[in-house]
């Protein structure tokens, strides 16, 4: 029995009409549908991949290289420093700071290396003494002692009928006529005294560190650090505390 028209076009609109790809074989369907650009795609991930390994293995090369730079300026470092003890049988210690500022009066804070100001350590008649020119603190023998001016201000602050006293089993003597202190019988030194004694070895040291760059040193001892390179060959570091 033929169809009705009104039976045909409800059958039309159930299925495609002829030519529609769902009359087509489901593997020709599926290639319909395909990315047009799927091959450029895979091409660019690789190129990308590729890209990031080479980056990866440049990384390492340069890590590699800063370690080996730093070895080698470590190595040059300590051999220079036998050198300048050897050549200054005296020096018995120097000590640096270096250092990112917090803070630079607007300024950027850069890191810098205070090298050419060192501390040094000495030997004078059998004594170990370190003077910090830059905060004016006198060791002798590991313990904080003090210059000639710094006593004379304690006797000023005393009666003038006091001319000396005992500090850890020494005593202090004041000359007022001369302005001199003894300690033990044995004048205490002034502040340009202890300048005069510490100068030289000052320049010396400080022109040898001069020869260091402070990228160089940053990368052999760090940042906000004290230094201190001794005649045997030791370095200590510490944190150092700073504005």
């Amino acid at each position: 029995m033929p169809y009705t028209k009104a039976q045909l076009e409800e059958m039309a609109k159930k299925f495609p009409p002829p030519g529609h790809p769902h009359y087509m074989p489901i593997e020709e369907r599926l290639k319909l549908y395909e990315p047009e650009f799927e091959p450029d795609d895979e091409e660019e991930e690789t190129e990308v991949t590729t890209a990031g390994t080479k980056y990866a293995e440049l990384k390492n090369k340069l890590a590699e290289a800063r370690k080996q730079m730093e070895e080698t300026a470590k190595t040059a470092f300590r051999e220079m420093s036998a050198e300048l003890f050897e050549a200054n049988p005296d020096l018995m210690a120097f000590s640096w700071t270096q250092y990112t500022p917090y803070f630079n009066d607007g300024d950027e804070c850069v890191f810098r290396s205070n090298g050419e100001y060192p501390t040094v350590a000495m030997m004078i008649n059998g004594q170990l003494i370190a003077y910090n020119s830059d905060y004016g603190r006198l060791e002798i023998n590991g313990e904080k002692a003090r210059t000639r001016e710094e006593y004379i201000r304690s006797f000023e602050n005393m009666p003038k009928t006091v001319t000396s006293y005992i500090e850890d089993g020494h005593t202090i003597a004041f000359d007022r006529l001369t302005n001199t202190v003894t300690k033990d019988g044995m004048v205490i030194p002034t502040y340009e005294d202890y300048s005069k004694q510490f100068d030289p070895l000052e320049r010396i040291v400080g022109k040898f560190m001069s020869n260091f760059e402070d990228d160089d040193l940053k990368a052999m001892f760090g940042d906000h650090v004290r230094v201190t390179v001794y005649r045997n060959g030791d370095i200590d570091k510490e944190e150092h505390e700073h504005d």
